[in-house]
């Protein structure tokens, strides 16, 4: 979800991004190297993790990442550019006519 803040030179609302770093780790890391760029749209289940530690300089520092569980690839204007057309759905054959048959009301027993 992204924040909306004023901007201070314009005066107006924008939407600010959050980012939250995810991991992954071995062969799914590897395999999801191949599908994945940046600005993929892809949604993420996954276990918080908090960390905190002090730098050398003695600067408190923490992040909030995920450990991804599960990952759904989402479309994207690059996916979508790079797809083919979609093919039209094929039309059935027309079907002939009935033949044409000679019938008068007085050949109709009712």
């Amino acid at each position: 979800m992204n924040d909306r803040r004023r901007n201070q030179q314009t005066g107006e609302w924008e939407d600010v991004p959050n980012y939250v770093d995810c991991v992954v780790f071995g062969s799914r890391a590897e395999a999801l190297d191949k599908f994945l760029s940046k600005g993929s749209k892809v949604a993420i289940e996954g276990k918080l993790r908090y960390s905190s530690w002090e730098t050398k300089d003695g600067q408190h520092r923490s992040k909030l990442e995920v450990t991804v569980d599960e990952i759904e690839f989402m479309s994207s204007k690059q996916e979508t550019a790079s797809k083919p057309a979609p093919k039209p759905a094929p039309q059935p054959a027309p079907q002939p006519a009935p033949p044409q048959t000679d019938v008068y009301d007085e050949d109709i027993p009712f």
